[in-house]
């Protein structure tokens, strides 16, 4: 017998099934009694039963309970009450009985399992608990419920909607949206359609059921929005990528087993248990090799279903080929949809950039150039991956099978290695499934090799499909039959005791199903797209499914969750058959291209395979598809690939396509993807040829010229030197678009006059571009002026980075900062990294050079940070001159030394030796920085006698090395050789007229000024060195108020009035030099050695002037300061000083 009461909706007990006739009065005094859950008193009980006045003379609960009492006595339960109690209360086990203990039971334990992780068991637990819920709680009491009726139904309420959220979250979790939107269609769910999880969850269904114009409706209507709105925009986005934003957490889609397969695992339970100690033992990386059909897939659906109820969890990736990063790319699509799923995460653990760089790597837009920032790709994507799989992760820990991991390309398998490093020792283990062939053996992975099922496990398997026990014969003809593969075991037939294998699909009586040919060459190893099927074939929708049933009939396909081949060596079985009838498949792949063409064109957006599976098509059906088209198709993939990071592929697509005969247009796209590729692997001379080949190609194309001029111009070239040939490539492509009115040509013509005020720039004197260099200060001002307000960010962001180097030896640094700031505004506004870097390093240069070196330091750390994230070509090292430069300047040289003669060393010499393009710009930079440590501890010697010497003089054509030589000379006392030198570059430059008004004028200025100081103390130089000091000293009153920087950046050499007083102290202008000495004070950032080297010079001159007892105290803060920094000229110049 069964009883049950119900008092969620109408009061009703049940009784086989059966409902009883309960009076009212009697049903509402139940109610009471079971929402109190103890004796209630005699008048409480009347004073709820009836209405005032009208209560029964005499005892009148008695005779209710009287007359419910046989029926409540079959379920052992009585309504009592102790004599002279004057209470009554239901006794007996009412847990089972009662529909609302058993709903709040089911709930809590529901709620438990939930936070234990079990998903899949919490959820059958609450969706039994929902069915209980048949309405509102004591619904017989109409109205006036009594108190503790009222207190139960409260809590019950807020477990109903602790219920329906977490039914609802769960459901959006598992991807088991329908049995719950079920449940929640039901009194379980009324009043509660507006919570987040089960609007979105209605969402969801719309989604996947009508589509996204439909779902989109469901966004228009939300109001206000909510953190479910936002989720739904970016699973919206993500379907319209091409994500499956449905799929269940562990990647897999519910399979029916055909009876041919047992349902228990054979023969696989020793690699079964070594996939599942994978799960103790995270991080870890397991390879599952095996031949065709030996049982690797089914390994891992064993493995997820194993791991389901707990974690660690398990997720399957099937490898396929349509794209060099596609696993990973299904990888982070997956992970991402369940994130924005599962609204129990709370805040998004991922940072926009994560979600921008997301969108970048599943999706790309036919024709769209080279994304900016494409140099930092790898740490974009290694971000998003890290940070997606930790969150997968949390809680217990994740594991990552990539099946077919044969087609795993060579940049995956780095990935995964990187991505493994980036993890850390995070809970992610990777098990990597697939033919022992391709890139994936490498990997250094635990093995886990799957061979042929052994005689003993053939019977096992036979016995299980057939269930009895098969014969001897029948096992020994199975297994040479098959050779004790599962795959061949499936295809075995019993024909009155003949056992046969059946024949592979091409090779089965009859000509190839049609239908199957077209699945195998456009699913690449994935779902079948069974539209794109019907359309390759031209076959009305009747016939279309006439022919996927045949296929299902044949069971080459199955249908239940997706359609899909049952097995991928079946699939290559109908490719080797159609190579036997290359027209046919020709034909095919022709109108596959086609097919997949009209969807390109006509999408509002692109998943980054469709290109590529387009030119896998374009290139099987040559020569029925034409070579231009081709080209182009192999231009759109290699496109595709390098906005969604995969580098290799988009240089392989891009080098087939170049192959090929094409149009200019063709032509120049794939030489300037080559030269993206390139320039974003750090061969930034290749890329050059690459882009010079695409501007050569493009004779008639004078925007196509121009925009592969400005990418010649980005690349670096060596201080002080022009590129000739560069600057006429940039006047002839401004030229070419002189009467070109569209504001796309008007924005070339601002970055080829950017370029050209830059590269103009760049020679340090006369010569063979002589005249040239004076007009770039002008046309970069004018180039500023004129830059179109509406033009884009990224165009924004180049010109002022260029005009502003095209200024930078002809403005002061303040003019600098204002156009410094102007582009860190603008690199934000783009979203570029590169140009944020750029500016951050520029902002640097500029409130070093005024001075204000507690914000430059901040930058310089703000630099570190920033290309952390978003490494850069030459990132890196740029960061460690940035580095240098400060050590030098605080006065660490033994750190300063240990970078230099390190890593920065080995680096430029790796560059030198690849003949890479900045090389020189490096070892000019490295050389200018050993310099300074040198002459910072006295060892300049060192330096005349080292290779350095002859590096020196080879920099000669630029005026600071000569003036460098000229100081190093007379630092180790070769006053001749100096005097030489100081008045050969006077003379060469006009008495230094020649120099620019700003920029490395300062540096080499100060240079000389030290030179004029050392020459004067040793007494050297007469009446020349004065002439020259003085005028060295007049070239200094501009700059009073900066600090000399050299290079871009190399060295902080100090402050400019410090080395203008030095200059005038040699010149005889004492006044001026103690003036000037009172300035530098204020620009010594309160570093020791630029303290001592000031406080040198004070003392000095307080000599000169006869006062050499105020000089005594100053010469001994130099010494505190430079012998333990090991500063040895600066103190043995201070001992002598004083005579000592």
């Amino acid at each position: 017998m069964t009883f049950e009461i119900r008092v969620l909706g109408r009061t009703e007990v049940i009784v086989d099934g059966r409902p009883q006739q309960v009076p009212g009065k009697t049903a509402r005094l139940l109610t009471l009694l079971i929402a109190a859950g103890r004796s209630v008193s005699r008048d409480i009980l009347t004073d709820a039963l009836w209405e005032e006045g009208k209560a029964p003379l005499s005892e009148g609960i008695a005779p209710l309970v009287s007359r419910f009492r046989p029926t409540l006595a079959r379920a052992g339960l009585v309504i009592s009450s102790k004599r002279g109690s004057n209470e009554y209360v239901l006794d007996g086990d009412v847990s089972e009985v009662v529909d609302a203990h058993r709903f709040e039971r089911a709930v809590k334990e529901g709620l438990r399992g939930l936070g234990a992780g079990q998903d899949a068991r919490a959820l059958a637990v609450l969706a039994k608990a929902a069915g209980e819920w048949r309405g509102r709680p004591y619904a017989s009491w109409r109205e006036g419920l009594p108190e503790a009726c009222a207190r139960h139904a409260r809590r019950l309420e807020r477990l109903r909607l602790d219920l329906v959220r977490n039914l609802a979250q769960t459901a959006l979790r598992l991807a088991r949206y329908d049995e719950v939107a079920a449940l929640l269609a039901g009194p379980v769910g009324e009043g509660h359609d507006g919570l987040p999880a089960v609007w979105l969850l209605r969402f969801m269904r719309t989604l996947r059921d009508e589509g996204a114009a439909a779902a989109e409706s469901l966004l228009e209507d939300r109001h206000p929005r909510d953190e479910a709105v936002d989720r739904a925009f970016s699973l919206l986005l993500l379907h319209e990528h091409g994500v499956d934003v449905h799929r269940p957490p562990d990647g897999t889609r519910a399979e029916t087993r055909a009876p041919e397969v047992p349902g228990e695992l054979v023969g696989r339970q020793e690699h079964l248990a070594a996939l599942l100690a994978l799960r103790t033992g995270l991080p870890g990386l397991l390879a599952v090799r095996g031949v065709p059909g030996a049982g690797k897939s089914r390994l891992l659906t064993e493995l997820t279903a194993r791991t389901a109820a707990s974690r660690p969890r398990a997720v399957v990736v099937s490898c396929q080929d349509s794209g060099e990063l596609q696993p990973w790319r299904s990888l982070a699509g997956m992970l991402y949809a369940r994130l924005q799923r599962d609204l129990g995460t709370g805040d998004n653990p991922l940072a926009p950039a994560d979600h921008r760089t997301l969108v970048d790597f599943i999706s790309a837009m036919p024709g769209s150039a080279a994304p900016t920032g494409l140099e930092d790709f790898r740490q974009r994507l290694l971000s998003l991956l890290s940070g997606l799989l930790r969150w997968a992760a949390r809680g217990g820990g994740l594991i990552v099978a990539f099946d077919n991991s044969e087609l795993l390309s060579r940049a995956a398998c780095d990935l995964l290695v990187e991505v493994r490093r980036g993890l850390g020792e995070a809970a992610v283990g990777f098990v990597l499934a697939g033919r022992p062939e391709g890139p994936w053996r490498e990997a250094p992975a635990s093995p886990v090799t799957v061979g042929p099922l052994s005689p003993l496990d053939v019977a096992a398997w036979l016995a299980a499909v057939w269930g009895r026990e098969p014969s001897e014969r029948e096992v020994a003809e199975a297994f040479r039959l098959t050779g004790g593969l599962p795959q061949r075991l499936c295809e075995v037939r019993d024909s009155e005791g003949e056992l046969s294998v059946l024949p592979g699909f091409g090779r089965r009586p009859g000509s190839l199903l049609p239908w199957l040919a077209a699945a195998a060459i456009t699913c690449g190893g994935g779902e079948i797209d069974t539209a794109l099927v019907a359309a390759v074939l031209g076959l009305e929708p009747a016939e279309a499914d006439r022919q996927q049933a045949e296929a299902v009939k044949q069971r080459a396909v199955e249908a239940h969750s997706g359609v899909r081949f049952r097995y991928e060596l079946w699939r290559e079985e109908v490719l080797a058959t159609l190579e036997e009838d290359p027209a046919l498949a020709r034909r095919l792949h022709k109108r596959a291209f086609e097919v997949l063409g009209e969807h390109l064109r006509t999408a509002e957006r692109v998943t980054a395979d469709l290109p590529v599976r387009m030119a896998v098509h374009a290139r099987a059906a040559r020569p029925d598809v034409p070579d231009e088209q081709v080209a182009t198709a192999c231009l759109t993939a290699a496109r595709a690939e390098l906005a969604a990071f995969g580098v290799s592929s988009a240089r392989s697509w891009a080098e087939y396509g170049i192959r090929l005969p094409s149009g200019p247009v063709t032509r120049f796209g794939l030489l300037m993807t080559l030269g993206d590729v390139r320039n974003a692997q750090g061969d930034m001379h290749t890329a050059g040829v690459h882009y010079r080949d695409a501007h050569d190609t493009a004779v008639e194309l004078p925007r196509l010229r121009a925009t592969a001029a400005v990418l010649l111009a980005r690349r670096w070239t060596d201080p002080g030197q022009v590129d000739e040939q560069l600057l006429r490539l940039l006047q002839d492509a401004m030229e070419a678009l002189a009467d070109d009115d569209e504001e796309e040509a008007a924005d070339l013509r601002s970055q080829l006059s950017a370029h050209l005020a830059h590269k103009a720039t760049m020679a340090v004197g006369p010569g063979t571009v002589a005249g040239e260099w004076l007009d770039g200060p002008e046309l970069a001002r004018r180039t500023l002026a004129e830059l179109r307000p509406g033009c884009p960010p990224e165009v924004r962001c180049e010109v002022l980075n260029e005009c502003r180097w095209g200024l930078y030896d002809f403005a002061p640094p303040a003019e600098l900062l204002g156009i410094s700031k102007s582009l860190h505004d603008a690199g934000i506004r783009a979203g570029s990294a590169y140009f944020h870097s750029e500016a951050l390093v520029a902002l640097a240069i500029d409130q070093m050079r005024l001075g204000a070196l507690q914000p430059a330091a901040a930058l310089v750390e703000r630099h570190r940070g920033h290309i952390a994230d978003h490494p850069r070509v030459l990132g890196e090292w740029l960061q460690t001159a940035l580095d240098t430069l400060m050590d030098l300047w605080r006065g660490r040289f033994d750190e300063a030394a240990a970078r230099l003669f390190g890593e920065a060393e080995r680096s430029v010499k790796e560059l030198e030796e690849a003949r890479v393009l900045p090389a020189g710009t490096l070892r000019q930079t490295w050389d200018g920085q050993v310099y300074w440590l040198l002459r910072e501890r006295g060892e300049l010697e060192v330096l005349l006698r080292s290779d350095l010497a002859g590096r020196v003089e080879q920099h000669g054509y630029f005026p600071i090395w000569r003036a460098a030589l000229v100081l190093a000379h007379t630092e180790t006392g070769r006053y001749g050789e100096a005097m030489d030198g100081f008045t050969e570059l006077a003379d060469d430059t006009r008495g230094f007229a020649a120099f620019p008004p700003q920029g490395w004028r300062v540096p080499t200025l100060s240079l000389l000024a030290e030179s004029c100081g050392n020459l004067h103390e040793a007494g050297a130089g007469g009446s020349e060195l004065t002439a020259l000091a003085a005028r060295v000293s007049e070239l200094f009153t501009p700059h009073e108020r900066e600090i000399a920087l050299a290079g871009w950046p190399t060295v902080l050499m100090g402050p400019a009035a410090r080395f203008g007083a030095v200059a005038a102290m040699a010149a005889g202008d004492r006044d001026l030099a103690l003036s000037r000495l009172r300035t530098a004070r204020e620009f010594t950032g309160g570093v020791g050695p630029q303290l001592a080297r000031l406080r040198y010079d004070q003392a000095r001159a307080l000599v000169l002037e006869g006062r050499p007892e105020e000089a005594a105290p100053l010469v001994e803060q130099v010494l505190k300061t430079a012998l333990p920094s090991g500063m040895t000229s600066l103190a043995t110049r201070a001992r002598a000083l004083l005579g000592r």
